[in-house]
């Protein structure tokens, strides 16, 4: 990271988790970095929540279109096969086949709509190759959704300590960028930052809960390295089931289980583990107005000023470098896609 410095921009970055930390990469990739970027957390152990105990499930509509792309450049360009464990993955169906189901298939807004992530693999298919069915997984009715191309797997827990390694050795000054990508904390970090805001951040937590299973068979050859994701209809309980690669070729097997609103949000990161969601399940990629917290009107966008990233659910790990290179855009003045207006305040 040695390209010249801005000398009338630095950005502080509140949040040190994948958006943050993807945010943070970007904007000290890009070809005019500012002066310093300074990321804060309040945790004592980094990644002790969503970003680090993620299942790690990547795949490609609208903005994953982008991120998709963004964690296959990260990978090429840091051996992400052995870094972090990125592996193309099989997307499985074991809900049974209804007559009629093969007309069932994604659509591009099923993102910004919460929907299922088994819709967002792409074309169903019951064509089965050779050493395509997951050795950790009982044969039984399914269908395959997806082949490498369109989704992916990653340990996050990895990737987001290799990102913090790249952005570690960055000065920390003064900001006049102020981004607030805290998780489910997000909202709550804004108001007490501006008490007197009348603006309300419609952001909340939704805790996922996980449990993790070392497969102890042989690893795979590598003509058949690739992870598998598995989506479970069981009358109203769908579980999702995720391999993903250790460095040692292994597996673990990441069995997620069901998520809640109900639980209360932590003070801090140690105790249960909350992901951010807003209202409409969309998450929130925004420059917000000045009005709302200052007396004081700021410039125009790239000329410092207070942004938000948050409320991605249970789509933090995927969407995480398309979300950061946005944000990164967005606070350098750049040129920001139509689409981001659906995910505006």
């Amino acid at each position: 990271m040695t390209s010249p410095k801005t000398d009338d921009n630095s950005v502080v970055i509140l949040g040190c988790g994948i958006i943050g930390l993807t945010t943070a990469y970007y904007l000290l990739t890009s070809s005019t970095p500012p002066a310093s970027v300074h990321i804060l957390d309040t945790s004592p152990t980094l990644f002790e929540c969503a970003s680090g105990r993620s299942g790690g499930f990547i795949a490609r509509t609208e903005l994953g279109v982008l991120s998709f792309r963004l964690h296959k450049e990260l990978t090429e360009e840091n051996d992400g096969g052995r870094e972090w464990g990125y592996s193309g993955s099989l997307g499985i169906s074991l809900s049974r086949i209804k007559e009629g189901a093969d007309s069932e298939t994604p659509t591009s807004d099923q993102l910004f709509d919460g929907q299922s992530r088994r819709f967002m693999t792409g074309e169903f298919s019951t064509a089965w190759t050779d050493g395509e069915w997951p050795s950790w997984l009982k044969r039984g009715v399914a269908k395959l959704l997806s082949t490498g191309e369109t989704t992916a797997q990653v340990n996050s827990l990895q990737l987001c300590e290799l990102l913090l390694r790249e952005c570690l050795p960055e000065e920390v000054i003064p900001c006049t960028s102020l981004l607030l990508a805290a998780g489910p904390w997000t909202a709550r970090a804004y108001k007490q930052l501006f008490p007197a805001s009348e603006l309300r951040l419609p952001i909340s937590n939704f805790a996922g809960w996980s449990v993790v299973f070392r497969d102890e068979s042989p690893p795979p050859s590598e003509d058949n390295a690739l992870c598998h994701a598995a989506f479970i209809d069981m009358d109203g309980f769908s579980p999702e089931v995720f391999s993903q690669k250790l460095p040692n070729g292994q597996r673990d097997i990441f069995l997620a289980g069901v998520n809640s609103s109900q639980i209360p949000l932590p003070a801090i990161t140690t105790d249960p583990l909350p992901r951010p969601i807003t209202d409409n399940r969309t998450p929130i990629i925004a420059r917000i107005d000045s009005k709302h917290y200052s007396p004081v009107a700021s410039e125009g966008a790239g000329q410092g000023g207070l942004y938000v990233c948050a409320g991605h659910g249970p789509w933090g790990i995927s969407l995480g470098p398309g979300s950061g290179k946005l944000c990164a855009d967005m606070i350098l003045g750049g040129e920001v896609p139509a689409y981001l207006s659906k995910l505006g305040l």
